[in-house]
């Protein structure tokens, strides 16, 4: 499993104990001066789980990985930073339309491609989104299938806030952990 973006390792966590002592969770890190302060504490968290192993990797190189080596990709709370940049405007940065191919080149066929994300609302443009660091489900099903992934299922409402109006910085309104969010699970076709 490629946990991308997996900072504290959350996800590469629990995934531990799903992939087994046979498994391998590649806990994705930007490369830079950020990880490098971060990479004896996380190296030592790793230790005990004995399957995640840190990968450090450059923005827009490609993952150390051979084609068609993982299970499974898991995108948390990440798709806010990747649907927009000014100069692409509404379409999907060039970038990012990159990084969901290096994303298929190394999914097995028939893995799965899960995002969770914070819902922005819906009609908001990419620009107004990701001022919210939040993305509109339908624009991130648009470019993932585009990218050739398959759409397969959705979580409605597993985390749904009444109180979330979904056009707020919520690190900014007291909605830390309490977002509406979407989870998508898309597949790379056989």
């Amino acid at each position: 499993m490629l946990d991308y973006g997996s900072g504290g390792g959350y996800w590469a966590e629990l995934f531990s104990g799903v992939v087994g002592p046979e498994g391998r969770i590649y806990a994705h890190q930007r490369a830079g001066e950020r990880f490098e302060s971060q990479r004896e504490a996380l190296t030592a968290q790793f230790v005990p789980f004995g399957n995640i192993e840190l990968m450090a990797v450059a923005a827009g190189a490609p993952f150390p990985l051979d084609d068609s080596s993982v299970n499974t990709v898991m995108l948390s709370y990440i798709y806010h930073h990747l649907h927009y940049a000014e100069d692409a405007g509404e379409a999907l940065p060039p970038a990012s339309a990159a990084l969901l191919a290096e994303f298929r080149r190394v999914l097995k066929p028939g893995g799965t491609f899960i995002v969770i994300e914070h819902v922005a609302a819906e009609g908001s443009t990419r620009a107004e989104s990701a001022s919210w660091h939040r993305a509109p489900p339908a624009t991130a099903k648009a470019d993932i299938t585009a990218a050739g992934f398959e759409f397969v299922d959705e979580a409605p409402g597993l985390f749904r806030n009444p109180d979330d109006n979904l056009r707020n910085v919520w690190f900014e309104t007291g909605l830390r952990g309490k977002t509406t969010t979407f989870v998508h699970k898309y597949r790379k076709p056989n």
